[in-house]
């Protein structure tokens, strides 16, 4: 199991779903939706868009 953190790009953005955010991952640009999108960020630092329609079929919260 790995542990991702994930901020909703809206977060970033004020709010504005409609803005375009363009984030630099490990593999490339990836310009997204900020609506659509979280911000998702591994233990080792990188960073990647994850789709907000995949996080309740995919993730689990993590216990603290």
């Amino acid at each position: 199991m790995a542990i991702t953190n994930l901020v909703p790009l809206v977060d970033l953005t004020n709010g504005d779903e409609d803005r375009l955010v363009t984030v630099f991952t490990l593999e490339d640009l990836a310009t997204v939706r900020a609506g659509n999108f979280y911000l998702a960020w591994g233990i080792k630092g990188e960073i990647w868009t994850y789709p907000k329609q995949m996080i309740e079929y995919v993730m689990k919260p993590a216990n603290h």
